[in-house]
């Protein structure tokens, strides 16, 4: 967990104590009182791992699927390896048909 995560672990637990009020909580964590709601649900029927992040691990919306980036960086080893990244790409989608951002050949 994160320090942010900690900290957010700590007013929960103040919360579910009673030594702390669902505002006072939300003031802190600058978040409304339904979020502070939810969090509590959360915590209480997963416990303090429900309060990290669901999303750690997981791959990117906006990720370029595995195969399709080793394939164009084969392609480009083998016919453009003196190229720079924009002209690679460039040369990618225009002979082989291979859509990838020159950032993806930048890596």
């Amino acid at each position: 967990m994160t320090r942010k995560e900690f900290s957010r672990l700590e007013i929960i637990v103040a919360v579910e104590e009673g030594k702390m009020s669902i505002s006072d909580a939300a003031s802190l964590m600058r978040l409304s009182r339904r979020q502070i709601f939810r969090l509590l649900d959360r915590f209480r029927s997963i416990g303090p791992h429900g309060l990290a992040s669901q999303k750690r691990g997981a791959p990117p919306n906006n990720g370029i699927h595995r195969a399709v980036r080793n394939l164009a960086m084969m392609l480009v080893r083998k016919y453009y390896p003196d190229f720079g990244p924009t002209l690679a790409c460039e040369k990618l989608r225009e002979v082989h048909d291979c859509r990838v951002s020159r950032e993806t050949l930048r890596k």
